[in-house]
């Protein structure tokens, strides 16, 4: 490869191109915001060996900001006002926010 082409023209071994990653905007709420220190975390994904996914742009979050581990495996996720599943399909340049449990009374 060469850091002088566009990211989307490099091309892998074989002559196949290589995808682009994604870009992912988490809005942590709650605590999590607490602990991220910030209301926006910007990722990218690599969409190679599958699509970006919440749970995969989490985990690039995690690689940023390793306070928000403890909250890997409870933390919600939703896109545009509802509920999405840890390994929901997203496109380039998607918000999904992070929910952490929430227990009233």
């Amino acid at each position: 490869m060469h850091d002088d082409m566009p990211q989307s023209d490099h091309v892998r071994a074989g002559g196949c191109t290589s995808v682009a990653p994604v870009t992912i905007h988490l809005r942590p709420f709650a605590v999590l915001r607490d602990l991220a220190g910030r209301d926006r975390i910007t990722v990218t994904v690599d969409v190679a060996p599958g699509p970006a996914t919440p749970a995969r742009a989490l985990a690039r979050a995690i690689d940023m900001l390793p306070a928000l581990a403890p909250w890997r495996e409870v933390t919600a996720f939703a896109r545009d006002d509802r509920f999405i599943t840890a390994s929901a399909a997203l496109p380039d340049g998607a918000t999904v926010d992070l929910l952490p449990p929430v227990s009233g009374g």
